[in-house]
């Protein structure tokens, strides 16, 4: 059948539609098919341009990415797009390359009317508006993630510092895109900002989620989403959020975005876990919660740091459930040369008898626990990220032996799961 024209063959479309869809993650095939005929063309460029990926060193792949876009046709087939470390071979940047500055106009944004799902990871901005901007232009996007975002550096590649001040100011759009997934993590772009925004001019974006991670880490830069998750509360059934063991008191309480040293925590709040679960109650739809506890580790003394469960088991407690429609709950915790850091008997009694509680919590089935290994070294005085090698491995099951009898009252009950996992 070489050399013919499929068009005029009697095979049914929906065949060929069948056969196309087996290579839709053979690029090289689907590339060979659109070439082949006419009849082949249509489906396969649906999977060509479904999923686009720029990692790195891209620039040629952009520039071809912007022509294809300007073509009716082709814009409306995107559906994912993921921007990964864009940079720019130059001169002076030969070996990592200069980063690529993503503007609002990179890229003909306001083409891609179809694009469901926008990831962003290591890119630079201008500033955090240009991602509304963006955002603003992409009409069906409903999955939206910033990872290890940054404000532009000195040396990237894009308009200068001076033009981008001296530029005529873009206005600003008048609404986003309901958005159902949301995810940020680490970076130093002043995020803080674009959860102001969020709140202040685009609720709408916000009350229609219904998954949302905020990672950062040790610092404080998750408390600007505080406010951003209770708005959500209606439809929002999954939460991923650092938990930051930092209180006002406390010296080395620090963040890496330059809005959260603004944060004023209200004065009822004896620290920022009770400020976070607060605004955490009022998502009364949560099915399931993940949270990331990072004690402090600048000091040998940080054996136990008992504040995070603390406030999760009062919330908890509340005399009207604030998870009635809750399934699982994760918590992410160190253990420090053989010390459950935040986790008591009296706590963990405390949590079972309020997550066991039927009554409370009906759907209640399933606590994970996943635990990081830590050891002390004196130079520099820390906690080290992890406690890595042979150590580790030998002492696995004795640790996860030691963190399960510490919730030992959930491996005992009915119909709930007790999970608990080496992380690394």
């Amino acid at each position: 059948m070489s050399g013919k024209d499929f068009s005029r063959q009697t095979v049914p479309t929906e065949t060929i539609h069948d056969i196309i869809d087996l290579l839709a993650d053979d690029k090289t095939a689907l590339c060979s098919c659109a070439t082949t005929s006419q009849a082949f063309l249509p489906r396969a460029r649906e999977h060509l341009y479904r999923n686009i990926v720029l990692d790195g060193h891209a620039l040629e792949k952009l520039i071809s990415l912007n022509d294809a876009l300007e073509s009716p046709a082709l814009a409306p087939l995107v559906k994912t797009l993921s921007l990964s470390r864009l940079a720019v071979i130059t001169f002076h940047h030969e070996s990592r390359g200069c980063p690529i500055v993503l503007v609002p106009d990179l890229l003909p944004f306001h083409r891609l009317s179809c694009l469901r799902s926008l990831v962003l990871e290591e890119i630079h901005l201008h500033r955090p508006e240009d991602l509304v901007r963006i955002a603003g232009q992409l009409p069906q996007l409903e999955r939206l993630v910033c990872d290890k975002l940054v404000v532009r550096s000195v040396d990237a590649f894009g308009p200068p510092d001076e033009m981008a001040v001296t530029a005529k100011p873009q206005s600003m759009p008048s609404s986003l895109p309901v958005l159902k997934e949301f995810v940020v993590r680490h970076g130093t772009w002043d995020h803080a900002v674009f959860a102001d925004r969020l709140l202040r001019d685009y609720q709408r974006s916000v009350t229609s989620l219904e998954s949302v991670e905020v990672s950062f880490g040790g610092t404080a830069d998750a408390l600007p989403w505080a406010p951003v998750l209770r708005a959500a509360g209606a439809l929002l059934h999954t939460v991923v959020i650092s938990m930051a063991d930092h209180s006002p008191t406390h010296e080395g309480a620090h963040a890496s975005s330059a809005s959260s040293h603004l944060f004023s925590l209200p004065p009822e709040f004896p620290n920022y876990h009770t400020y976070i679960l607060d605004n955490l109650a009022h998502c009364r739809s949560l099915r399931s919660i993940l949270l990331k506890h990072h004690p402090h580790y600048t000091s040998i003394f940080s054996l136990q740091s008992l504040s995070f469960l603390e406030a999760l088991c009062a919330v908890l407690e509340r005399r009207l459930p604030p998870f009635p429609a809750l399934e699982q709950l994760e918590l992410w915790s160190i253990d420090r040369d053989g010390c459950t850091v935040s986790v008591s008997p009296e706590l963990s009694t405390r949590l079972a008898h309020s997550l066991l509680d039927r009554e409370a919590y009906p759907a209640f089935e399933r606590l994970t626990v996943r635990v990081l290994s830590q050891f002390w070294v004196y130079d520099p005085d820390l906690w080290p990220r992890a406690d890595t090698g042979q150590r580790v491995n030998a002492l696995k099951d004795r640790l996860i032996r030691r963190w399960r009898e510490a919730f030992a009252a959930f491996d005992e009950a009915p119909a709930v799961t007790l999970e608990v996992f080496l992380r690394g």
